[in-house]
């Protein structure tokens, strides 16, 4: 129930764009709201920070306990129900690979009844109620995180087509030439007409995919592994304002997808295939998620270039060149999923972008085809469902900025590298390497 204040989070600056709104339905307020106050409710507890509190919960507490501590205050209770934290015990006892309920806690429950051979279906529980805004501490932050939290569910994707300024080039099956440079000027593009034949188009989609992979497990996160049955149940029943992303590295290992699409001439050139497909870094994947998921800003590992063919539904991105880290964004060499998502990263910050750096945006189409140069921040956002397939990749006419990377880490990879290099005889790639390397000394 709401705090009766005022102080509601006035972000972003726009509240609709074009008639359309930013959220899907209004939030709807109770009348008599209840204060829930933090320091009687969570006694001892008060000490601690809200996020400290929650990982020592993580950490100490059983499920079992945790529903205990529910019943002592309303204070607990509202911990006790975060959903955060009840996703992290589904992945800690399951390891992920469950049926998914309406919440993670009725995911936990069901999973523990099956597990004791009680029958549940999905009509044992009820569907949460999505009008009201969720339950939140009686204090500013508390507030602010949990609208925060009610306010990503309800975002309405079609304010992100509308406010959407298009600005990435759009080419249509243009030729090596023109291609060549474009990669020489290392401007990001969305290249169609390329993937009418692909065998993706027809062949990428739930009905299909069920039944040819349904008992397949993929990656769906960062320690999340589970059945592509799992997977699409969860797309179906879930209402995470970060829905997981079925992003996975091994599919040509345990189905025939690797077959559904072509590697275009203009990125045939891959160095880092001289080292061989079983040393090389992970560098292609598959993806299919649901309306507001997506990737947070990071740059492509070890300055590859990267593209991104798009099977169905409609996905949004945003770009910033290599000279301009955007605010709010940590370390350009750590793993994303560790990041704040992008509408987390856009409802804060994307007032704070410098005026001179507008960053390039698009919504993608099925059929096209995203290319991204080496050293661009990107970030994604899912209009609709979607399927996709990525790779990475490397070239003679990047390979400066790899040779930058290479030797900034010089990790195992730096050095079988090196060895692959001389084996075949490419040494004009090593005199490009020696002179980064006398540059840097």
């Amino acid at each position: 129930k709401m705090h009766p204040t005022n102080e509601y989070p006035k972000y972003p600056k726009e509240r609709s764009i074009n008639g359309v709104s930013i959220i899907k339905k209004p939030m709807l307020i109770d009348p008599e709201p209840i204060v829930i106050n933090r320091e009687t409710g969570f006694g001892y507890f008060a000490v601690m920070q809200d996020y400290v509190f929650k990982i020592m919960l993580q950490d100490h507490f059983t499920p079992q306990d945790v529903c205990v501590l529910a019943t002592t205050s309303r204070a607990m209770n509202v911990m006790a129900s975060r959903e955060s934290l009840w996703k992290y015990y589904v992945k800690k006892y399951t390891k992920g690979n469950t049926e998914h309920f309406y919440t993670w806690k009725q995911t936990l429950m069901a999973w523990n009844k099956r597990k004791n051979g009680i029958f549940v279906s999905l009509d044992d529980f009820d569907a949460p109620n999505e009008e009201f805004a969720p339950h939140f501490f009686g204090y500013k932050r508390g507030l602010k995180n949990a609208y925060s939290r009610w306010f990503r569910q309800n975002l309405n994707p079609e304010f992100m087509r509308e406010r959407c300024s298009n600005n990435i080039p759009r080419l249509h099956n243009i030729s090596m030439e023109e291609f060549k440079d474009i990669e020489r000027r290392k401007q990001p593009c969305l290249i169609s007409g390329k993937m009418d034949s692909w065998g993706a188009v027809n062949n990428w989609n739930r009905d299909i995919l069920l039944k040819k992979f349904g008992d397949v497990v993929f990656r769906a996160g960062s320690g999340w592994k589970m059945t592509l049955k799992n997977f699409f149940t969860y797309l179906e029943r879930q209402n995470d304002p970060v829905p997981l992303y079925l992003f996975d590295q091994n599919y040509p290992k345990k189905t025939d997808m690797r077959d559904d699409y072509d590697i275009l001439d203009y990125w045939k050139e891959d160095l880092f295939a001289l080292i061989g497909e079983r040393d090389r870094p992970p560098y292609r994947w598959v993806l299919i998620g649901s309306e507001r998921c997506g990737v947070p800003f990071h740059i492509d590992p070890r300055a590859t270039s990267a593209w991104n063919g798009l099977i169905s539904g409609e996905k949004y991105w945003m770009l910033f060149p290599p000279e301009y880290q955007p605010p709010g964004v940590g370390d350009p060499h750590s793993d994303y999923y560790e990041c704040s998502s992008f509408m987390k990263w856009y409802l804060q910050y994307i007032d704070k972008v410098e005026s001179e750096y507008t960053p390039l945006e698009c919504i993608q189409q099925p059929g096209d085809i995203m290319y991204l140069p080496p050293g661009w921040w990107h970030a994604t956002f899912n209009l609709s469902d979607t399927y996709a397939v990525t790779q990475n990749f490397s070239t003679t006419q990047s390979f400066h900025d790899v040779a930058k990377e290479m030797l900034r880490d010089k990790d195992d990879f730096y050095y079988d590298f090196k060895k692959a290099l001389k084996l075949h005889k490419r040494d004009d790639l090593l005199e490009i390497l020696q002179k980064e390397k006398r540059r840097r000394s």
